[in-house]
């Protein structure tokens, strides 16, 4: 065999590894990642260099919303989605930035040039303000939701913690 015939073909081989390599990196995924599932926290508002469409009063009401996801329902606060459905997407850091109002994604502390977003939704049309969490964006350890343009940090709840689950916590 020539040199020239083994060269185009180690070539060819490069560039179908290449391409293989990049679709499964942008192959999507039907169901977000086994750590998503579970309570979260909300802890604290991300500060970001954007118009919010929430005032603060309302921002510190979601501040400490317990926020329950699992395959067959999610919860935040007192708002229950039977059955929700969870779409995923990749975005790279120029997509999000302009999906979402310019915003960086190293201002919501996001490391590296993409976010995976989860969107929750369910049998009847729950919007952001209505249901805090349908709008997620994972992040190594923990996820950040998005309410109005407002970017709210979110945590793993303790383990037993009693507002956590798919029912709504009872009337005080």
């Amino acid at each position: 065999m020539s040199s020239a015939y083994i060269r185009k073909a180690c070539a060819t081989l490069a560039l179908l590894g290449s391409a293989a390599l990049l679709c499964a990196q942008r192959a999507p995924q039907k169901s977000p990642p086994s750590w998503f599932w579970g309570c979260w926290v909300v802890k604290r508002n991300l500060a970001v260099r954007d118009i919010s469409g929430l005032s603060q009063k309302q921002v510190d009401a979601i501040i400490g919303t317990r926020i329950f996801f699992s395959p067959s329902c999610a919860r935040s606060g007192g708002t229950v989605i039977k059955s929700p459905t969870y779409s995923l997407s990749v975005l790279s850091n120029a997509e999000f930035f302009t999906r979402r109002s310019y915003v960086d994604l190293s201002e919501i502390g996001v490391r590296g040039q993409q976010v995976t977003e989860v969107a929750v939704r369910g049998e009847f049309a729950a919007g952001d303000v209505e249901f805090p969490g349908a709008d997620v964006y994972l992040r190594e350890r923990d996820i950040v939701i998005e309410v109005e343009n407002v970017y709210l940090l979110a945590e793993r709840a303790k383990p037993g913690d009693p507002s956590c689950g798919c029912e709504a916590p009872p009337a005080r």
